[in-house]
């Protein structure tokens, strides 16, 4: 499955988030936070040798819009 979906998420603007949980189907996902290049990279590199990979985004716009690619 491929896909990339969109969120909002009500925050303040002092909030952050510090984990992530996701259910997709039968699998539950756990994010491990990274530094945005590094989560890149690695995201881009699973692609490249097939395997699962999920990266969510914060919006360079809003700080509380989401975005998540799934491959």
């Amino acid at each position: 499955m491929v896909g990339i979906s969109f969120f909002k998420l009500r925050l303040q603007e002092n909030a952050a988030i510090y984990s992530f949980t996701a259910q997709i189907d039968d699998r539950t996902i756990v994010a491990q936070l990274k530094e945005r290049k590094q989560a890149e990279t690695e995201y881009q590199t699973a692609i490249r040798r097939g395997q699962s990979a999920i990266l969510m985004r914060q919006s360079d716009k809003t700080f509380d819009t989401f975005t998540v690619d799934y491959f």
